[in-house]
Parts: structure tokens; sequence; C-alpha cells
């Protein structure tokens, strides 16, 4: 999975430690430490009760786990307030930023992958949110751009999270996720004309992708799509589901209708399809966790 880093979260956390080495970066003054405790947000709590293993375990702050409620947006913005406060007063703060800023401000590359006639890499310019995807039909060829994710959101927060080609190279398909959300939406796109098709995927979540090998579709792991405010509930349930180019709807996983070649084996609930392995023209394999034993089986 591709995951974003920017040299400012690191110098917020490195910042928000008292602690700070006795020398600075370019003569910065020293840190002083903060007058007083902190003060922070009252948090109500609740009367809620969980048994284990029979012991009664509390959890007051159950409330805070409803991540839409308007209460928790207020406490969160409350906290943050908090935060701020603090690291705003930090003398060494801007002096760190500068220089990780400095240190973070190089060109990278990624190593590149062979797939459906043509060599795919990322390569970000220094301090670009995200590395921009890349590619050629030559290593020493000329190079297209395929995807820039920075251009996924005005402000960044859409990471790409997937970039799995085609076999044929006729298309690739992506993964976005949305305010480092670990839920993705994969998306496709021809790349001969860079416009993209009908066929959308939510709510995919810790799943690998797998083309069907004349590049007409491809298999994946999602979850049922969840009611308003459940999103945090979809514990179990996944299933593996597969999209054929154009269509405009994926097969519902789970279906059992005899025309779905990877269909769920669920027999419970609480058993889990965690991944698609591998996929050949006349089989694909999955792994089944059945409660505490893992299981890979062929369809």
């Amino acid at each position: 999975m591709i995951r974003r880093f920017h040299p400012l979260a690191l110098a917020a956390v490195i910042a928000a430690v008292p602690a700070v080495a006795q020398t600075t970066p370019q003569g910065a003054p020293q840190p002083t430490p903060t007058q007083g405790a902190l003060t922070y947000p009252a948090t109500r709590t609740v009367d809620v009760t969980d048994r284990f293993g029979g012991a009664t375990v509390a959890d007051p702050y159950r409330w805070l786990e409803e991540l839409n409620a308007p209460e928790t947006a207020q406490w969160v913005t409350a906290e943050n307030a908090v935060t701020g406060t603090y690291l705003a007063t930090l003398p060494v703060r801007e002096s760190l930023k500068a220089r990780i800023t400095e240190l973070w401000n190089y060109p990278k590359v990624s190593a590149p992958r062979w797939q459906g006639g043509r060599w795919y890499y990322s390569r970000n310019s220094g301090l670009q949110r995200q590395g921009v995807m890349y590619a050629r039909p030559t290593l020493d060829g000329a190079e297209q751009v395929v995807l820039d994710p920075n251009r996924l959101s005005p402000d960044g927060s859409i990471a790409l999270s997937g970039f799995v080609p085609s076999p044929d190279g006729r298309y690739v398909a992506y993964g976005q996720s949305e305010g480092g959300s670990d839920w993705s939406t994969y998306l496709v796109r021809d790349l001969k004309s860079g416009r993209a098709t009908r066929d959308t995927v939510r709510w995919v979540k810790f799943s690998g992708l797998s083309w069907t090998h004349d590049g007409r579709g491809f298999f994946y792991g999602r979850y049922p799509e969840p009611s308003a405010g459940e999103v945090l509930r979809l514990a179990c349930s996944r299933n593996v589901g597969h999209d054929q180019i154009g269509a405009g709807m994926p097969r519902v996983p789970g279906s059992d209708d005899g025309t779905h070649p990877c269909r769920s084996r669920q027999q419970d609930r609480r058993d889990e399809v965690v991944g698609v392995l591998q996929e050949s023209r006349r089989h694909c394999a999955v792994t089944l966790l059945q409660r505490t034993h893992r299981l890979m089986r062929l369809a």
C-alpha cells in the first residue's frame, strides 16, 4: 500500500517533545520549560461496562467512538486547541521545521516494475505531498505521467492507496483514501485515452487487487456498504468480489448464483476473507480466516 509522508508532520512530533537535545540546528534558541500545567477540556464519562472472561471492564469514554457525532467533533476541536497553543510556545519549533524540510527536500524515485509492456515507477521532486506515477516503454525511453495523486484533491486530503496496471497494458486500477482513512475506493483509468471508466469499487480495506490474465476484470476484497454511522462496526464479513471492466457495477460479493468464479466461502459472520493472494487462468486463491484458523482455498 502506498503511504504519504510529509516532513512538517515529523517536525510537529519532534517539536512536541519537551526534552530536546542541548544543541539545536542553526543556532536556534534553547527550549524553555512550559510554564504551568496544561488545561484540558472537560471530558464527560458514561456508565458503560463490558464483561470479558468473567471480569467487568468499564468503558467511560465509549461515546467518543461515534466519530460523526457533533459532540465528538467539538471535543476534538477543543483538544486540538490545547495542542496548538502548546506547540506555538516552543521556540525551537520553527528551526526544526526549517531544518527537517531542508533535509527532506531531495528527489526520490521508486524502483521500476514491469507490467503490461511498460515500466512503472513513482517520482517525487522533493517536497511534493505524493510521488507522481510515471510509465515508459523502455528503461531509457520517454516517460509519461500516468497519474498525479497530488491532483486528486486541492488540499492533499486524498491519498493514493493502490496502483495496479492491467497485464494487457490497457488500464490501471488505483485506490484513493480520504483523510488518512484505511478505507479505499478503487477507480479504473484507460491508459490510452487517460479517461476514467465506469468502474468504481467502494469499501475496500486491507486488500490487494488481482487482474485476470486478459485484463478484462479484477478481483478484490471489500466489505458490504454500511448504514449511516455504522462504518466502525464493519469488523467482519469481508468478501471477495469481481469487477468486469465497463460493466459499471461490480459483482456483488458473496453471490452464489454460479456465475461468480471467486465467490464468498463464509459460513459465519466471524469468518473473514483476508485477501486475494494470486489469480490465474482457472483458479483464484484466497485466504479465509475462520475465527483463529487460517485456511487457503481455491475457487
